[in-house]
């Protein structure tokens, strides 16, 4: 399977909507970023020279009404094209194209031929991620669309991600994307999962998981051999099982860790002014502490001889062991 490929979906986006999109043509297009950069100029043309003043603000009304003009016209060809169109949502570069306004959903099939992880970047939507009882992967969008999705295979990792906005014309605060995985891929996949300020909720069994969590939220209960966390501001709650190594790190954020099964071989915490609340299997533990300003409570049981190894620090954070 090659980079960029398409996945098979419902539809067939046709050449001439990816066009319409590429290559605005006058005058029910946009106009060109050239046309609007002008605009600002115009106006400086007003307080230099006082008797061209009523030609300019003259020529200001039209380039605004035009805009207006170009901007209903976009929405209507977009719509029109939309429904019109037997499109997959894929288009050839790999980017998914929901162009419809108001409350709509797609969704695409994927292919998982040679995967072996998935990487996941949510951005600000919302999303979830989970195992279920399909033979087909699918990722499915709806909400008010207003920007692209890409999905293809990167040299055996499928790629997920909302990139830019696919209608500047629109906003988009209502999207929900969901990635549901068949169940014979459960515990095979490794994962790397990043959210901006979207919210994630992720379920399933993983060989490797690395999950960073800038200004969002994500909420993950599975089994991971190796889990990897970093928060910003954001919030992450884990319930993991049989984790061998956990090594999370907290900024300005909050982390709650609640490993299950058998004690992991090694846990790292450091935390920087946020906070950490880590429950582990009972159990002893060689335990490191050690912090600056902040505050670390360790109801852990103490074993120097335990090959199970917790390191914690904070700098002006707070940090609970349990």
């Amino acid at each position: 399977m090659t980079d960029q490929q398409n996945f098979t979906g419902q539809q067939q986006q046709p050449q001439h909507l990816q066009q319409s999109m590429q290559q605005p043509h006058p005058p029910t297009q946009m106009p060109q970023p050239p046309a609007s950069a002008q605009r600002p100029k115009r106006r400086r043309g007003v307080a230099i020279g006082v008797g061209i003043a009523g030609g300019v603000v003259a020529l200001g009304m039209l380039s605004a009404a035009g805009i207006w003009l170009a901007s209903l016209a976009y929405e209507a060809t977009a719509a029109s094209e939309s429904r019109a169109a037997t499109s997959q949502g894929f288009a050839n570069d790999g980017k998914f194209h929901p162009q419809q306004h108001g409350e709509r959903s797609w969704t695409v099939d994927l292919d998982l031929t040679n995967v072996r992880a998935i990487e996941v970047n949510a951005a600000a939507s919302a999303m979830t991620v989970q195992f279920t009882d399909i033979e087909v992967p699918t990722l499915s969008i709806e909400g008010n669309f207003g920007y692209q999705w890409s999905a293809y295979n990167d040299e055996g990792t499928l790629q997920i991600e909302r990139t830019g906005n696919a209608n500047p014309m629109q906003m988009n605060d209502n999207e929900q994307a969901t990635l549901l995985l068949p169940v014979e891929y459960d515990g095979k996949l490794s994962a790397e999962i990043n959210v901006g300020a979207g919210d994630l909720s992720l379920a399933g069994n993983f060989v490797m998981l690395d999950i960073n969590v800038e200004a969002g939220r994500v909420d993950y209960t599975g089994t991971a051999t190796a889990v990897e966390l970093e928060v910003g501001v954001g919030d992450a709650t884990l319930n993991v099982t049989e984790a061998r190594t956990i090594d999370a790190s907290v900024g300005m954020g909050q982390a709650t860790i609640t490993a299950e099964g058998k004690q992991p071989a090694s846990v790292t915490v450091d935390v920087e002014l946020g906070s950490a609340d880590v429950t582990l299997p009972a159990g002893g533990y060689r335990v490191s502490t050690q912090s600056e300003m902040g505050s670390i409570t360790n109801l852990l049981t103490h074993d120097p001889k335990s090959p199970n190894v917790v390191d914690v620090s904070a700098e002006m954070g707070e940090i609970t062991l349990r």
